[in-house]
């Protein structure tokens, strides 16, 4: 395989439509990416698989600028690193998304096994994962950093791949007008802007801000800074609803359509489960 985001997305999406391993978590499917990654791209032709790469602050200034929304030091899940010479690489960034609806065994499982000891009918392997709008607000986010790396290093980084993977067919659910629509995993181009619900409600950000909300008004103020869980006069909303402290705004540079692997209908996978994976592609920053 070459160097290149068709080549590399490729290689990531055969790993997850052709395992028939259960996963129980997103550290799996991680694990799972990398594998696959390190057998298409070797080590003796120069790549290297980096997990977990961290991008400390002060790193890239216009990148923490733009990124401190979030107020979070950005790691990315994996990073496909290639050595072109001795002194330079280029690379390509990979996020994961993995969410998962409540799975018990069918029947009694030979093959599916703890320490040896097969599993019984009825047991619970994973807990309902639910907020799906928060899954979906946090794909997209997962999107806008890929297209900050391209941006910000664009001398080095040739673009990015967001996936997301799931056993809830809601995801696949378009809902025009919901108050979190700006997030759906649409196959249409999205907007450039999206605006979590309560955003758009000046009024509740006002009672919190003490009617000094900029936030609302402009995705890069400086409003976020504080924290109602922190104030004397936080609001009882802290704690039932995401405030814009956790879920802000923001915008991205280009516009961006979801693909799904294998459509929307999905696939069958392990346990009899069915999946839903979907994609979105960073290009390289010209």
């Amino acid at each position: 395989m070459d160097f290149t985001i068709e080549d590399v997305k490729k290689s990531v999406l055969t790993a997850i439509e052709k395992n028939q391993r259960f996963l129980f978590n997103e550290l799996e499917l991680q694990m799972l990416v990398a594998r696959r990654l390190e057998q298409d791209f070797k080590v003796d032709d120069g790549y290297i698989v980096h997990l977990e790469y961290r991008l400390p602050k002060g790193w890239n200034d216009d990148f923490d600028k733009a990124y401190a929304p979030w107020g979070e030091t950005p790691y990315f899940d994996i990073v496909l690193e290639h050595k072109v010479d001795k002194e330079s690489s280029q690379y390509i960034g990979i996020e994961l998304k993995y969410k998962l609806k409540e799975v018990k065994l069918k029947e009694d499982d030979n093959k599916f096994k703890r320490f040896g000891v097969a599993g019984k009918k009825g047991i619970k392997l994973v807990s309902n994962q639910a907020a799906e709008n928060e899954g979906r607000y946090d794909f997209w986010k997962d999107v806008k950093r890929l297209e900050l790396l391209a941006e910000h290093f664009k001398d080095s980084v040739i673009g990015g791949i967001a996936i997301f993977l799931t056993n809830q067919g809601n995801y696949t659910n378009q809902q025009p007008g919901n108050k979190y629509s700006p997030f759906n995993l649409s196959e249409k181009q999205k907007d450039t802007l999206l605006y979590w619900d309560h955003q758009t409600q000046p009024t509740w950000c006002n009672k919190w801000q003490k009617g000094t909300c900029t936030y609302c008004k402009n995705p890069c103020g400086e409003a976020q800074k504080t924290e109602p869980a922190k104030r004397k006069d936080k609001d009882s909303v802290w704690g039932s609803k995401l405030c814009h402290y956790k879920r802000p705004n923001f915008s991205f540079e280009r516009t961006y359509g979801v693909s799904w692997l294998n459509g929307t209908d999905g696939w069958s996978g392990p346990l009899g489960q069915k999946y839903y994976c979907c994609y979105v592609t960073v290009p390289e920053w010209k």
